[in-house]
């Protein structure tokens, strides 16, 4: 899982660098930076009940 949530990071690194240059419209900005930071959330959520669950900390 921590794999795919470095992925999702290196991705919406890019799409705000690119955006932050003027690269894509702010348009495509939010398209694609809403539904990554979604994911993240759900990653996230799923990465910390894991981790509360096996006691690991």
């Amino acid at each position: 899982m921590e794999k795919y949530f470095h992925g999702l990071v290196a991705i919406a690194a890019i799409i705000s660098i690119l955006f932050v240059t003027n690269i894509i419209s702010s348009t495509v900005f939010i398209i694609g930076i809403v539904p990554i930071s979604i994911i993240m959330l759900i990653v996230g959520t799923l990465e910390i009940k894991n981790t509360l669950v096996s006691g690991k900390v």
